[in-house]
């Protein structure tokens, strides 16, 4: 929503796979991260995953999920769910006040 204080989180499990970090600690600092952002004025959060696919493994979208579902669900953070198409992604990116990505392309996108 334009003029709002909104923030993008653009989570990535490939983090945890390629960068051999712990995958519990990973998504318990997201949870903290919207948590915070939430507690300091921002007025929605929207987590978007950058990567749908079949492969457990690289599926932004259920780290996504888990984020939201320890949140509880709150009315002021949104799950994109389905697959977006690169204008698709980057209309609702330039709409964020903030943009925190943990995929390049997301970055990247967050950038312009």
């Amino acid at each position: 929503q334009e003029g709002s204080r909104a923030a993008v989180v653009v989570p990535s499990v490939g983090i945890c796979r390629y960068g051999k970090q712990d995958a519990a600690a990973h998504t318990t600092a997201l949870v903290t991260l919207v948590e915070r952002l939430l507690a300091t004025g921002v007025e929605r959060v929207l987590l978007i995953p950058h990567v749908s696919e079949n492969q457990i493994a690289n599926d932004d979208s259920l780290l996504a999920q888990e984020i939201a579902r320890r949140l509880g669900y709150p009315d002021r953070v949104g799950v994109v769910s389905g697959t977006l198409n690169a204008v698709e992604f980057k209309t609702i990116i330039a709409r964020a006040q903030f943009v925190i990505a943990e995929r390049m392309h997301a970055a990247i996108a967050g950038l312009s």
